[in-house]
């Protein structure tokens, strides 16, 4: 009995963490992080003021929660890809065309995570270990493309800052401007310049 009792409690969890992000993500839609209150967030998701506070805590918690609920997938199949047996500069093709794709499925998301400052400022807390993580799994695909000599002898932590800011940049801008990039316009060139240079002569 007690295990059926913590089962049941799981599902209700999942349930009611579902219907707190499908709120939030509506009222943020609707009215933007400043106007993102918890009242409003909980008559979206038909509950008590008291009952969203007892499972988020806070405004800041709860663009956390948001974040993380696009974000920590992305991040789990990016550690799937770099286990894989694929040569490094194939994984990082992946890994490129994995959250591209992930941020193209999310993109009302993450233009107002991007571009409001009121949200960046908010998230820096939960954004920055998930960043973290992020460039850890990137280096660790360079340190084994190096290994393998494939790959120039660089601080493999170093290249994967480099990469990930190459990476995400275009999403910022774009998004910026109400017209966040098509993922193909930017995973060819982004992974061949940045593995094979710009220079139009192979040998430099």
């Amino acid at each position: 009995m007690p295990r059926l009792s913590r089962r049941r409690k799981e599902l209700i969890d999942a349930m009611m963490k579902d219907a707190i992000f499908d709120a939030a993500v509506s009222v943020l839609a609707e009215h933007g992080v400043k106007g993102m209150t918890m009242d409003r967030v909980a008559a979206a998701a038909n509950l008590a003021k008291a009952s969203l506070y007892g499972y988020i805590g806070s405004k800041q918690k709860l663009l956390g929660f948001v974040h993380g609920r696009v974000v920590e997938p992305i991040l789990e199949m990016v550690a799937e890809t770099a286990r894989t047996e694929r040569p490094p500069a194939a994984k990082l093709d992946a890994i490129v065309r994995i959250i591209y794709g992930e941020v193209e499925k999310h993109q009302g998301i993450f233009t107002i995570l991007l571009t409001d400052d009121t949200a960046r400022r908010l998230l820096e807390p939960s954004a920055r270990p998930r960043r973290e993580t992020a460039i850890a799994q990137l280096a660790e695909v360079f340190r084994q493309g190096i290994d393998q000599g494939v790959f120039r002898d660089f601080d493999p932590r170093r290249l994967a800052e480099i990469f990930f800011a190459a990476m995400t940049e275009p999403w910022k801008w774009a998004a910026s401007s109400g017209n966040p990039p098509v993922a193909e316009r930017w995973i060819g060139p982004l992974v061949e310049v940045f593995l094979h240079g710009i220079a139009a002569n192979s040998d430099r």
